[in-house]
């Protein structure tokens, strides 16, 4: 009992020296990879910043021309009963110039949306339209009716129109397009789902990836010098805006390949994981903090606005010239804007799988279609996870040990030699023909008789072993 314990001891011993690393890691390290602190928080500024907009005609003539016109209205996601809906409007003059008359120019004063319960949304646009011209009339938040439902609804533009031959003004005029039909759905109820912060497998991946590279740094030297200059309200849209313009282009299936910033502008595009990089690259180089967000099946941004939301709302809804439904993730640092180009294509638009639930403490409560949300602060911070060189080490500690088990275990199988004790190996084994006691083939040479039935080794001849052989058999 004593040598099988001995024997246990020294195995458990082995085994505790080899995987004594990882148990000393993780007494003695943090193994978390560091997350945002207050000092790392950087909110940007308010400075408004309004998109270019055309002063309206003066009218010269009473006459209305003639206004021929067609509206390309985009509905961008599903339209909830009360929260609304989103659409990027363009429109396409139609008052074509020809080697015989010169088409009509227009210029657009708003566009509106009417149901027919009488809900009415109205978004400033003034823009011109010169003839064969299309124009974006941008993007906006429109309102719906309270329950949902199927309706019919119509776009409508106030208009002013030149004469083609006197080449005066002449409106405003309203111009309604044909009639459509529109499901409404209701709002979504609130669901839990299990938030992963800062996941060891990917965030060392992800900060090395949105690390600001030349490219980035100039992009963003060249969105400052055409906004205020420094991180504001003004150069975040701005930032926003550049990567809605780049083309999202969904990987083929089966493949998983995140671009870096210089390679999603190099190609003008990519799919959603690398534009949440590019936004977090962009903003970090601008000064700002970000977050990368993803569930299973999608990725986009997230920038840190400050414990007050209504200051990026107001910046959002000047530059919009429209008030903007927005959605932020919030925590005890304050509040995050989602930031989604494949979402709805604004700062603050639902993003891709994300359901409005309702509307508490002037903001649209929401949440993720999603078993689960990852987040990700992008620190800039270079890490490798414990388990990238420990566990594996762990691993062999293991099988060397079960190896170690089992040699001990098939070494406690072998027959012990009678007279030394040593456990013997096959080739070196004999047996008393007798009684069958082991013995090491060098110890039997020792002797002239077995020491357990005194059967002779060393005969005088082969007749008298044989029967004596025969005779101890019977004894035993």
């Amino acid at each position: 009992m004593r040598k099988n314990g001995g024997i246990t001891g020294v195995v458990l011993a082995i085994t505790l020296i080899l995987i004594a690393p990882e148990i000393s890691a993780f007494l003695l390290f943090d193994d978390t990879p560091p997350g945002f602190t207050e000092r790392d928080l950087h909110a940007p500024v308010y400075a408004p910043y309004t998109v270019h907009t055309d002063d309206p005609p003066v009218v010269s003539q009473d006459i209305m021309p003639i206004i021929n016109c067609k509206l390309q209205p985009i509905i961008i996601g599903e339209i909830y009963a009360d929260f609304g809906g989103t659409a990027r409007i363009y429109l396409i003059n139609n008052n074509r110039t020809d080697f015989q008359r010169p088409g009509s120019d227009m210029y657009i004063l708003n566009i509106s949306i009417l149901w027919h319960n009488s809900i009415k949304t109205t978004r400033a646009v003034n823009r011109y339209a010169m003839a064969g011209e299309k124009v974006d009339l941008g993007i906006w938040n429109f309102e719906t009716p309270h329950e949902p439902g199927k309706y019919l609804y119509n776009f409508e533009i106030t208009v002013f129109g030149r004469d083609s031959s006197t080449g005066l003004w002449a409106g405003p005029r309203n111009v309604s397009f044909k009639e459509s039909e529109m499901d409404v759905i209701p709002l979504g109820n609130f669901t839990r789902y299990l938030i992963l912060h800062n996941d060891r497998e990917i965030y060392g991946r992800i900060n090395e990836l949105a690390k600001p590279t030349e490219k980035v740094n100039a992009k963003i030297t060249a969105l400052k010098n055409s906004t205020t200059g420094n991180y504001s309200t003004a150069l975040l849209l701005s930032i926003f805006e550049y990567v809605c313009t780049l083309n999202y282009t969904p990987e083929p299936e089966g493949v998983d390949y995140w671009q870096n910033p210089d390679e999603t502008m190099d190609m003008g595009g990519g799919d959603c994981e690398d534009f949440a990089i590019l936004i977090a690259s962009l903003v970090c180089a601008a000064g700002g903090t970000v977050r990368f967000c993803y569930t299973n099946t999608h990725a986009f941004a997230s920038v840190y606005v400050s414990s007050d939301f209504e200051v990026i709302q107001d910046a959002v809804d000047r530059y919009y010239r429209h008030h903007m439904n927005m959605v932020f993730l919030s925590d005890e640092f304050g509040y995050w804007v989602v930031a989604d180009p494949a979402g709805e294509p604004y700062l603050g638009g639902l993003p891709v799988s994300g359901i409005p639930a309702n509307f508490t403490n002037s903001t649209w409560d929401w949440y993720i279609n999603s078993t689960f949300l990852g987040i990700i602060d992008i620190t800039l911070k270079s890490y490798i996870p414990l388990s990238r060189y420990v566990y594996p080490f762990t691993i062999t500690a293991i099988m060397l040990a079960l190896l170690i088990v089992i040699l001990v275990l098939y070494a406690r199988t072998l027959p012990k030699c009678t007279v030394c004790g040593i456990r013997i190996k096959k080739h070196y084994l004999f047996r008393c023909p007798v009684c069958n006691a082991p013995y090491h083939v060098e110890c039997k040479d020792t002797l002239n008789a077995c020491t357990q039935c005194n059967f002779v080794f060393k005969p005088e001849s082969d007749t008298s072993n044989a029967q004596s052989i025969t005779e101890r058999k019977q004894m035993f």
